[in-house]
């Protein structure tokens, strides 16, 4: 089964819901709107369910958002899954004013300061099975509308094996993380499934990605599925490019040039596998905005994984033990790509790589988790030698039209 037929007419680069839309009037511009406009996602002046729509079609990566301060109708500095449910509930007339900040609000007007990362973005897709590059494509931009890790002093990380939609992922005897996503679609870090390949002197030689097994472990700890029909495998191309480009530097002595291409790389560090088995059952994600004032606000950050060591330095874990940390996001003191990277004091080591960092929000009985960053390695912010932050790929419009709205997903024949 699949999204969509291949595209019968592209190169392999060689570097390389909708709701029902009626609108809910409720009379003139409402008071909250008015003065601030909270709620008003589609720009137009009004609350209607129009407003509904686009936020619901902006979070499955269809469009782009006016401005993302409007959308946050809870005022936590994140665009997610439980804006839509306030703004429905506002649009029933259950809430009487936007933001609404019983479920997970922060201050009442926070100041949401995102950035929109909103280009053409092209993509290889490589065979799982084979590793080789099998086509590739580009995703345009959306429009506006349709008009190693480091350990931060204690290791404060818990077994946590109530995400079984956290999967670990091997690849060439190496363990890394993902998390489900959709029903045939898993999340990770592009570093954890693509290997640059043999650099030769003249350049680009080869590269492939490819999963050998993606293992399930149930909420008691136990490993209740054990996946092998792996499909496709997704890349970003400027993901394989800057490494390709780094491993020649490496080749030729370029530390410099390496470094250079590295970082570049280290931005679009992001990838998503295929797989032919039904994952439905295991999803229990949403993807998020993070903004500037989630930082100012202390909201809390989580990130959940398979690591090869935890509560101890020098403990191995072999088995399939999943661990979650905590902590809160950090500046961006280093990056030359603000608007793509997330930094955060969790405690990570190696193995969670391509795990989940994202946000807790309850209302009534149901917990939504909302994914803000995908967790990629460790760097040293004060130039000390020392790694003492870790970051990972921020979520962006680029990363929901990928992940949720992307045509050229396929899982089978």
């Amino acid at each position: 089964m699949r999204k969509t037929n291949k595209l019968s007419a592209l190169t392999i680069a060689a570097c390389i819901s909708v709701g029902l839309a009626v609108p809910l009037n409720l009379g003139s511009v409402t008071a909250d709107a008015a003065t601030w406009k909270c709620g008003d996602v589609d720009n137009d002046g009004q609350l209607t369910m129009m407003d509904q729509v686009s936020l619901n079609k902006y979070l499955v990566g269809k469009i782009e958002l006016v401005d993302y301060t409007k959308a946050d109708t809870n005022a936590d500095c994140l665009v997610d899954i439980v804006d839509s449910k306030i703004l429905l509930m506002r649009l029933a007339n259950q809430v009487s004013a936007l933001p609404y900040t019983r479920y997970g609000g922060g201050s009442q007007y926070a100041n949401v300061g995102a950035k929109s990362v909103n280009e053409s973005r092209e993509y290889t897709i490589f065979d799982a099975k084979t590793g080789e590059a099998v086509n590739s494509y580009i995703l345009d931009s959306n429009p506006i509308n349709d008009n190693a890790r480091a350990i931060i002093g204690k290791d404060d990380r818990y077994r946590d094996d109530s995400l079984p939609g956290v999967v670990k992922i091997f690849v060439d005897g190496l363990s890394s993380t993902g998390f489900v996503v959709d029903d045939h679609t898993i999340a990770t870090a592009a570093h954890c499934v693509f290997n640059s390949g043999t650099i030769s002197t003249s350049g680009f030689n080869y590269s492939e990605a490819s999963v050998d097994e993606i293992r399930v472990i149930g909420k008691s700890g136990n490993l209740i599925k054990t996946i092998s029909g792996m499909y496709n495998v997704h890349v970003p191309n400027s993901y394989i490019s800057n490494m390709v480009a780094a491993r020649n530097a490496h080749k030729n002595n370029n530390e410099e040039l390496k470094q250079e291409k590295l970082k570049i790389a280290n931005a679009y560090d992001y990838a998503l596998i295929t797989v032919e088995e039904d994952l439905s059952e295991y999803a229990c994600f949403d993807l998020g905005i993070a903004t500037d004032g989630m930082m100012s606000d202390s909201q809390k950050l989580y990130c959940t994984g398979f690591p090869d060591r935890a509560l101890g330095v020098g403990v191995n874990f072999s088995t399939d033990k999943r661990f979650t940390g905590e902590g809160y996001m950090q500046p961006d003191l280093l990056s030359e790509f603000p608007e793509r990277k997330i930094y955060y004091n969790i405690d990570m080591s190696g193995g969670n790589s391509g795990g989940p960092v994202y946000v807790k929000n309850t209302i009534g009985t149901t917990t939504y988790y909302t994914v803000v960053g995908i967790n990629t390695q460790a760097v040293d912010s004060d130039n000390d030698g020392h790694e003492d932050i870790n970051n990972g790929t921020q979520m962006t419009t680029e990363l929901l039209h990928f992940y949720k709205n992307n045509e050229y997903i396929e899982w089978g024949e």
